[in-house]
């Protein structure tokens, strides 16, 4: 039963339309654009395949959420040079000496992100009787200590945090 309602939720394809801020010609084309990278964003990051699995969630748990984002830590690698004197020299046509320029640093443009998060990973505002009337929304989840050192710099101690929490596991 739950795959047939899958497969009729699932042929309802999203209607892609952008509405121009005014009648002005500028704002229609930049509707039409806006649009264009909807479209583009659903394919190139397989939301359809996100949105039959959050689909499935719906079906048999009453709730699926889709969390959409920017990954800073994602995308396109760009040179870069953060010293102002040489940007300045560089826009009026002069070159400094070598031994005075700054080192290249490499920054990446980040990347937009959609995952399946379900009604287990999310907390809602206490009180809140519905998703809807909830002001926001907690993500949690499970990491490995070592991702948290690699990503966010910070050693987490498991045996004392584990014990100050108060689970003890056998």
């Amino acid at each position: 039963m739950a795959r047939q309602i899958i497969s009729h939720l699932g042929r309802i394809e999203p209607l892609w339309d952008v509405l121009p801020a005014s009648k002005n010609q500028d704002d229609s084309q930049i509707a039409i654009l806006s649009r264009d990278v909807l479209h583009s964003y659903w394919q190139s990051l397989k939301v359809y395949h996100k949105y039959i699995k959050s689909l499935f969630w719906m079906v048999t748990t009453g709730d699926g959420f889709l969390k959409s984002g920017w990954d800073a830590d994602e995308g396109t690698v760009i040179v870069s040079r953060n010293d102002p004197i040489e940007q300045f020299f560089t826009t009026v046509g002069l070159s400094l000496p070598s031994s005075e320029r700054s080192e290249e640093e490499e920054l990446k443009l980040g990347e937009m992100t959609c995952e399946v998060k379900s009604k287990f990973e999310l907390m809602f505002q206490p009180g809140a009787t519905d998703v809807n009337e909830s002001l926001w929304s907690i993500e949690s989840r499970l990491e490995d200590v070592y991702m948290i050192k690699d990503k966010w710099r910070k050693d987490v101690n498991v045996d004392k945090n584990l014990s100050e929490s108060g689970l003890h596991f056998l």
